[in-house]
């Protein structure tokens, strides 16, 4: 959870924090998610350490999905998790089952 992912980070220190921030921009994102526990999350759930490496390497996709969280966020006025939409329309208490069950079937999913 995020709590965790903090607290990873805040455990490791100031001085291993400042060091991954200063690795070159392909690698930063990878020292920083190695600090927070989630190479390891990511390894648990079938993910090779070289493909995770490659993912946050590549600053392309980092870039397009940012614009793409930037972009869905300004058009549904998103402000928070979960925020899930169903047929374009952001559904309300989304988090709780009986909400997105009634919405699913409406939607006649």
């Amino acid at each position: 959870n995020q709590a965790s992912v903090f607290e990873k980070l805040q455990a490791a220190g100031d001085a291993a924090y400042t060091q991954a921030m200063s690795q070159p921009p392909q690698d930063r994102f990878f020292a920083l998610a190695n600090l927070a526990g989630l190479i390891d999350f990511a390894k648990q759930r079938g993910v090779t350490e070289e493909k995770a490496r490659q993912c946050l390497a590549d600053g392309k996709k980092a870039e397009t999905i940012a614009a793409q969280v930037q972009a869905a966020t300004s058009s549904y006025n998103i402000t928070g998790t979960p925020t899930l939409l169903i047929n374009d329309k952001v559904v309300e208490n989304a988090a709780s089952w009986d909400v997105l069950k009634a919405k699913l079937t409406e939607a006649g999913l």
